[in-house]
């Protein structure tokens, strides 16, 4: 787990009491025709629950524990869940609580509040949805690209990409990762591209999947990189070997799952006469997120005119560098997750992700260079998905035309 800074942990400390006492002043007005004894039962059970998530807040997040010490996330993600939808209740609450004070009667404020509770219940609602069955229910998008550029035979190849898996956040009865398998099986795709973030952060995750991951062996063409989780940078390690030994377990298992891991390397695909060029990096992002990549290192030796498509798994990487300094023609990546929450008014859709990152999710593309951004397989952080489904994209390359 990444530990968040104390200032961070105090600021949301804070904002919990001061919603608290706000939400009590919300629940005493719209329970002023109660009988005193049961109004006093309802506000101290609001109490009790308050104190008790304040309780575990402090127990996970600042003593005796923190995330950088813990290898429990299942615990911390459903709590996460349960903080989430608690504090973004409470602000409706608070907010609608606010604005019933510029009435003057008892009445409208009454109602303005029952308008905040019903809001709330809906997302509750909306948040158990998520967590039961939007993470489990698993979306192919179908993409065309056309290039001028592409040769000739690779017309009409089919790119499965995948990214983030994070399988330490499945429960070990999950069927997910069974049926992303089965799916790439039934696309069956002339390549097989994963994006990173494996895991979560341990090699061990990987033991309750590894023998279904095995299967991907039948499919040709599987390249992977690593993202930002599968260097264990996460964990507060008691040694540089244990996190060595952990980091070497996380290589070997993209390996027994059928991968060739391209850690700033490119390899060259050939299909009858014509040849394009793979290229994985290690992760580069913008700071906290480590830059390991060296984009250079894997560019050396391939043909400036050459078809090349790049595998890095911060999006940030291609506005940042691979735009300004490559004519690399399609880039894949994945890291966002689409913030595993979206809406789609009017069929557009969008992600709060989108006023801290630009490039988050679907198709983009810069003077004819590409760069597609999958939504992710798995959760990190919090255990839900709220209409961003798991996602697989099946990219078709066409020659023609830029789109």
């Amino acid at each position: 787990m990444r530990a968040l800074p104390i200032i961070i942990l105090l600021g949301i400390f804070t904002l919990y009491l001061f919603l608290t006492f706000l939400v009590s002043k919300a629940i005493s007005g719209v329970t002023t025709s109660y009988p005193p004894k049961r109004k006093k039962i309802l506000l101290a059970i609001f109490w009790a629950y308050s104190i008790y998530v304040l309780f575990h807040f402090i127990y996970l997040f600042i003593f005796p524990n923190t995330a950088g010490t813990s290898d429990n996330y299942k615990a911390y993600f459903f709590f996460n869940i349960v903080l989430v939808t608690d504090i973004v209740s409470r602000l409706i609450l608070s907010l609608l609580y606010f604005i019933s004070l510029f009435f003057g009667r008892k009445q409208p404020r009454k109602v303005i509040v029952n308008m905040g509770i019903i809001l709330v219940a809906g997302i509750i609602i909306t948040t158990l949805y998520g967590s039961f069955w939007g993470r489990k229910m698993l979306q192919v998008k179908e993409v065309s690209i056309s290039f001028k550029n592409l040769p000739e035979a690779f017309d009409a190849t089919k790119l499965a990409h995948i990214s983030d898996f994070h399988l330490g956040s499945f429960s070990t009865h999950s069927k997910l990762p069974g049926k992303v398998v089965k799916k790439l099986d039934l696309l069956h795709p002339d390549y097989t591209l994963f994006t990173g973030d494996l895991v979560n952060n341990f090699s061990y995750e990987l033991s309750p999947w590894q023998e279904i991951l095995t299967e991907t062996n039948n499919y040709p063409g599987n390249y992977a990189i690593l993202g930002n989780h599968d260097y264990g940078d996460y964990f507060n390690w008691e040694d540089s070997l244990k996190k060595q030994q952990n980091f070497n377990g996380i290589i070997n298992g993209v390996g027994k799952a059928g991968f060739t891991l391209l850690n700033n390397q490119s390899v060259p695909l050939t299909k009858e006469n014509d040849t394009i060029y793979l290229i994985g990096v290690e992760n580069w992002g913008h700071p906290p997120f480590p830059q390991y990549a060296d984009l250079g290192e894997a560019l050396d030796g391939i043909p400036a005119n050459a078809f090349k498509i790049l595998l890095t798994h911060d999006p940030a990487h291609w506005q940042s560098k691979a735009i300004k300094d490559t004519n690399i023609a399609l880039t894949l990546s994945g890291h966002t997750h689409g913030m595993q929450w979206g809406l789609k008014p009017a069929g557009i859709e969008f992600s709060l992700i989108y006023f801290t990152r630009s490039l988050w999710g679907g198709l983009y593309h810069h003077n004819g260079q590409y760069l597609y951004v999958n939504r992710g397989l798995g959760t990190i952080g919090i255990n839900w998905r709220i209409d961003m489904p798991p996602e697989i994209t099946l990219i078709t390359l066409k020659r023609g035309e830029v789109n």
